[in-house]
């Protein structure tokens, strides 16, 4: 199985534009219950620059981020976010979400 990267992932939807397989190769890579540092590590060794919420102590935040070009020309970046989810030491959710930003 290849190994897991923000930027593979990102060139994948940008063919195929499927949010469910960009989820799926998520969850492959960083399945609910793992340790919950051993996922913060496959993270940022895929590219993803990753934070603790102050508010939540049982939440991170890992965003990657990747200049891409939208509408055949125009510049923007791509920014992908995964929220983890700690509970018992164990990463027990995971969402993602993609977002362009065009400035």
């Amino acid at each position: 199985m290849p190994q897991f990267t923000f930027r593979a992932l990102e060139r994948d939807y940008q063919w195929y534009d499927r949010m469910d397989e960009a989820n799926a190769a998520l969850r492959s890579a960083v399945p609910p219950g793992s340790s919950f540092w051993k996922a913060l590590d496959t993270l940022r060794s895929a590219g993803a620059q990753c934070v603790g919420d102050n508010r939540d102590r049982r939440l991170a935040r890992c965003t990657y981020s990747e200049r891409i070009i939208i509408d055949d020309y125009h510049p923007a970046d791509a920014i992908w976010t995964v929220l983890l989810h700690l509970q018992d030491g164990e990463a027990v959710d995971l969402t993602m979400s993609r977002d362009i930003d065009k400035r």
